[in-house]
């Protein structure tokens, strides 16, 4: 779509250095359209916290999310695929675009797209 090309573009157009971009850098100008869709997760060990949400995300799930853990806030989730696709992306500075559909409770089909990209958390040190 016309936003995971854009997304792509702003991702790319980030790498410097070390070739991931990092969250500060991403965060600074983050194109305005995509904002409320943005999800950013932390992983720890074998968890994914979320550390941010977009608006729109956080209104059709039903609150916010942040700080909670993506995968136990999710039981239907393949956990093992999850986080296999999760650090490939971190094990190797790539980016995964997905398309996909379900169908909701309500019978309505819906195609979701996501693309996936590492960020690079400047501040990891003092964090540690």
């Amino acid at each position: 779509s016309p936003y995971s090309i854009e997304m792509l573009n702003y991702w790319q157009s980030l790498r410097t250095g070390t070739g991931i971009p990092t969250t500060e850098s991403f965060f600074d100008r983050a194109p305005t359209p995509i904002a409320p869709y943005l999800i950013v997760f932390e992983r720890i060990d074998s968890d994914l916290i979320v550390r941010l949400i977009g608006t729109q995300l956080d209104e059709r799930w039903g609150g916010d999310m942040t700080g909670k853990s993506w995968l136990r806030q999710n039981p239907h989730l393949k956990t093992a695929n999850v986080l296999f696709n999760f650090n490939t992306i971190h094990d190797y500075p790539c980016g995964a675009c997905a398309l996909g559909g379900f169908v909701t409770n309500n019978g309505r089909n819906l195609s979701v797209e996501t693309i996936s990209f590492q960020l690079r958390c400047a501040m990891a040190a003092l964090r540690a």
